[in-house]
């Protein structure tokens, strides 16, 4: 792996952060949600401002014009509405809703800001629920069966997906399903919620799909990150048609590694652009090179994640830093990216039990 430099305070903290963890399934594990600001000088960047204790709020979605964050509870079956006070550092539960499945890991906004979608894993299920004004649940969530014949790996036990993803027009749903080895993609009707089914493209038989990145500049060209044979793999996207067509797929570990790996988080960075994928296992962070067609990845580089088990990894509004989660290592590291080559340095950390996810509360657009 590449030689990274120490913290050197990079260009400066951007705006307030929160982080989710898992709060189960490890013994001293109880943060939950925690607000962040940024601090003064070099070194850490940012400090904990509070912590509102919430089961396994492994992931986020902010609305900004409501200053609310809507969360989803790993190994629970419901998803809260979280008020964000950032005059006065607070977080306070707004309202709760039940999922009618099992094991919430991943939730987004409509661009309307009218619907919350969200992924069941466990049960294989993808929900949609109405939105009110005040920012919380306007009625009971609507869940759909994910369908699909199971993959040949033995984790593979049923549908699982973990990511629900809406097309840049708004158009679409796009849901990567690690126990059906498919990307799955369903008509959005903006005004009702209502998914359909219209088609989807299928992986490498035991590749798991976990999550996918849209190219910031070429709505045409996506990334999928697949878990269980840890590659990343370029799509073409048909807006118009709801249609993927997979390309090639490039393995996320160097050629020697002869250890375990899956592959978790994937970002890509308008600088380059460059594509980002986190090992588990490897515990590295890879940068792909994307050639201006859209094609690659290729030329890959892996860094140091700061720690064991990076699970989540997200690219900061203005696109500048590439934040880590290393579940295993309670440590939250933040990246300065080089504009040039996309070279990670790291400029400063934070520690967090078991973390998870890491939502931006400015600049988001939303």
């Amino acid at each position: 792996m590449d030689r990274v430099h120490k913290h050197d305070g990079g260009r400066g903290p951007a705006g307030p952060v929160v982080v989710g963890g898992f709060t189960s399934g490890r013994a001293g594990a109880r943060q939950g949600l925690g607000l962040h600001v940024a601090a003064d000088g070099p070194g850490t960047p940012y400090l904990p401002v509070h912590v509102l204790d919430l089961p396994s709020p492994t992931f986020g979605a902010y609305c900004a014009p409501r200053r609310v964050l809507y969360v989803s509870h790993s190994a629970g079956s419901r998803l809260s509405a979280v008020g964000v006070d950032l005059a006065g550092g607070r977080l306070s539960t707004l309202d709760e809703v039940a999922t009618h499945s099992t094991n919430p890991v991943h939730v987004t906004l409509s661009p309307d800001h009218r619907h919350l979608l969200a992924a069941s894993f466990t049960s294989g299920h993808v929900g949609v629920v109405a939105l009110a004004p005040d920012g919380g649940f306007a009625g009971p969530l609507t869940s759909l069966s994910v369908d699909g014949a199971t993959g040949p790996r033995p984790e593979q036990t049923g549908s699982q997906p973990h990511q629900v993803v809406i097309s840049p027009d708004g158009r679409h749903v796009l849901v990567p399903d690690r126990g059906t080895d498919q990307v799955h993609v369903y008509s959005f009707d903006g005004a009702s919620g209502r998914l359909r089914r219209v088609g989807g493209a299928a992986a490498t038989p035991g590749a798991g799909p976990r999550h996918l990145a849209f190219h910031p500049a070429d709505a045409a060209v996506l990334f999928v990150v697949n878990e269980l044979d840890s590659t990343v793999r370029v799509h073409g996207w048909d807006g118009a048609r709801g249609r993927l067509t997979p390309g090639p797929a490039v393995p996320t570990i160097p050629p020697d590694w002869t250890g375990d790996n899956s592959a978790a988080g994937i970002a890509v960075a308008a600088a380059g652009p460059f594509v980002y994928v986190s090992n588990r296992g490897h515990d590295s962070v890879v940068r792909f090179e994307v050639a201006p067609d859209g094609s690659g990845p290729r030329a890959p580089r892996w860094f140091p994640a700061g720690g064991r088990t990076p699970r989540f990894i997200g690219t900061s509004p203005d696109g500048s830093r590439l934040w880590v989660c290393a579940q295993g290592s309670d440590l939250v590291t933040v990246f300065e990216i080089d504009p040039v080559d996309g070279a990670l340095n790291p400029v400063g950390e934070l520690a967090f039990d078991a973390p998870a996810c890491v939502t931006f509360l400015e600049g988001t657009g939303r």
